[in-house]
């Protein structure tokens, strides 16, 4: 049995060295849920701005539910919406992936969002 770490985990460490958010391990837990990893998906695939929750809830529930984005309302994205709101903000904030405003209606990337976006695209590019 070999005791060393996969590949893949090896490399997405190197990311990590001298962080507070050291481990795969962590950023994995972080990445765990789908909705936090669009969310990730979306702020990267935009300039760095200030976004509204509601747009990137209604964009995660159209991905999410295979749907356009004028598609996107009703139980679902109430769903996502609220889900975005009292869950994954919260845990993307506490970890500086993302800042929030006052009013907790606009996200933005945090301080270690480049590290947290580079960690997902590696692990899915090992996925594959």
């Amino acid at each position: 049995m070999n005791d060393q770490s996969p590949t893949w985990q090896r490399g997405a460490a190197n990311l990590f060295k001298d962080d507070t958010l050291d481990t795969v391990s962590t950023v994995c837990d972080l990445l765990s849920n789908q909705r936090r990893q669009f969310v990730v998906f979306y702020l990267a695939s935009i300039p760095e701005q200030w976004v509204s929750v509601s747009e990137v809830s209604r964009w995660v529930t159209a991905v999410y539910y295979d749907q356009s984005i004028s598609e996107s309302r009703g139980a679902e994205y109430k769903n996502v919406r609220e889900s975005m709101r009292h869950t994954h903000v919260d845990v993307l904030e506490e970890a500086d992936v993302v800042e929030v405003d006052d009013r907790g209606t606009e996200m933005r990337r945090g301080p270690r969002f480049e590290r947290v976006a580079a960690i997902l695209v590696h692990l899915l590019a090992a996925s594959l």
